[in-house]
């Protein structure tokens, strides 16, 4: 539980720091129930987080009213940082039926 709590303040500071600094995304439709989401962004001292989202929409019918419905089809992204101890960090991840799925990368930045 304390993972969770600690993860939705860090998305409520990215929401905080997104909104200080407006982040340029891109949204497009490939076909009509198909919807796309692309956003990124690089701080001043190099941390990079780019982030990919497609999903579906579907009607569903409840009721007798048409009610439409999201369902998450693929969720990519990454993120990197430089760490206190020189390395920097790269986290590559996607998100789908099969769940997450990171893959992270380190590599010692040399400063000449």
């Amino acid at each position: 539980m304390i993972i969770t709590m600690r993860r939705v303040e860090f998305m409520m500071i990215a929401g905080i720091l997104v909104v200080m600094h407006p982040v340029p995304f891109a949204v497009s439709e490939t076909s009509p129930n198909l919807v796309s989401l692309q956003f990124g962004f690089e701080t001043e001292n190099g941390q990079q987080r780019n982030e990919h989202i497609k999903y579906d929409q579907n009607a569903l019918l409840s009721g007798g009213n048409k009610e439409m419905k999201t369902k998450p089809v693929q969720y990519r992204g990454d993120y990197s940082f430089t760490s206190d101890d020189g390395y920097q960090y790269v986290v590559k991840y996607k998100a789908n039926e099969n769940g997450f799925q990171p893959y992270v990368t380190a590599h010692k930045i040399v400063k000449n």
